[in-house]
């Protein structure tokens, strides 16, 4: 009983494994337009893809080197993929046997899925050696009777601990790519393409953070598709609103004016906080009211150099801030809080708040 225990619970750590694995193999096929496409290529998966599932333009060695850790990384997740379906099948047929006491599978069946698969896997390693190691041989200027000639060679010297793969290999790489256009077309430019990419929408998107434009930033880090910086940003984004939401509270406070209606907006932004932070309620107010004094924005001013408005803040452990302020004369500073005082900026704005409330029929409090 216990083998079967066992036996089941290794047919599901397989089924999850196997299901991890397709799933990878449909992101492929669904970016299957772009990776045979260079043009269309935008990001760094579809690149490493492209090099080893698409045999059009030409790579330098540097692509080849790629490739080749792109190639042996994708040879070792299939053989892994065909060996975890034999062990399905296998277990599978260990289950069957144990409860029915018969197999689900028959042996002929079984070595007909497994010799297929087999067959498969080596054909699909040595197609995408081969788009690889062609992109790279037109690079050199190579004719595709010669292309094909070497590869073949290569393969069939690979009996022998693989020595033809490891010598071509070595080749591809030690020999510079090429700078100019041949018959094949121009240098490869798709790695430089996607890495100034990258480099120029973080750029923006930081650049944007720091301007408080959280919307351009969720914009960029949108087009970079990373998933994990957008959520970091709109946390970022409900940080501020509810900084500034609170900041404007306390100084309506200070001058006695109404402000029900803002306090519960702030609630509900709270309340997205809170969800959006998968932490406890209490401890997120107490995190909040550390950062709701100093926040960007906020206009002070100094005794020395007067009004400015404050870009960054950091609370230090005696309770005060360490701020980096915008001064009225363009000269960005950083002084102790303690050195400056919070104004009171657009009052008639704030006052015509307070009328416009009490015409609608709120009390005082």
């Amino acid at each position: 009983m216990l083998d079967v225990i066992i036996a089941v619970f290794v047919l599901i750590f397989l089924i999850l494994a196997f299901c991890v694995q397709t799933y990878c193999i449909y992101i492929i096929s669904k970016d299957w337009k772009r990776i045979h496409n260079p043009s269309l290529i935008t990001k760094y998966t579809d690149y490493y893809f492209y090099l080893i599932f698409s045999n059009k333009k030409r790579i330098d060695n540097y692509d080849f080197a790629r490739g080749i850790l792109m190639w042996l990384f994708f040879s070792l997740f299939t053989l892994s993929y065909l060996v975890i379906l034999i062990l399905f099948i296998d277990v599978l047929n260990g289950v069957f046997l144990y409860l029915i006491n018969q197999k689900l599978f028959t042996d002929g069946f079984e070595s007909i899925i497994i010799g297929f698969m087999t067959v498969f896997y080596f054909i699909l390693v040595i197609i995408t050696y081969w788009n690889l190691a062609r992109k790279r041989l037109k690079d050199l200027n190579y004719e595709t009777g010669d292309s094909m000639m070497i590869i073949f060679i290569s393969v069939i010297l690979s009996v022998f601990y693989f020595t033809g793969i490891i010598i071509f290999s070595v080749y591809c790489i030690a020999v510079p790519g090429k700078k100019w256009k041949n018959k094949y077309g121009k240098p490869s430019e798709i790695y430089s393409r996607v890495k100034k990419r990258k480099a120029n929408l973080t750029a923006w998107a930081k650049y944007s953070l720091d301007a408080n434009d959280f919307k351009e930033a969720i914009k960029y880090y949108t087009q970079l598709e990373d998933s994990g910086a957008v959520q970091r940003t709109k946390k970022k984004h409900l940080l501020h609103i509810f900084s500034m939401l609170d900041s404007k509270i306390n100084q309506m406070k200070k001058k006695n004016i109404l402000y029900r209606d803002m306090e519960n907006n702030k609630d509900e932004i709270k309340k997205q906080l809170i969800k959006e932070m998968w932490i406890n309620g209490n401890d997120k107010l107490k995190e909040i009211e550390i950062e709701t004094e100093f926040v960007p924005g906020v206009a002070v001013v100094h005794e020395k150099f007067g009004k400015g408005k404050v870009v960054d803040s950091k609370k230090r452990k005696n309770n005060s801030y360490k701020i980096k302020t915008i001064y009225d004369d363009g000269v960005e500073r950083t002084t102790e809080s303690s050195f400056v005082d919070i104004v009171e900026e657009d009052e008639g704005k704030e006052e015509n708040v307070f009328y416009e409330i009490i015409e609608e029929g709120d009390e005082e409090e």
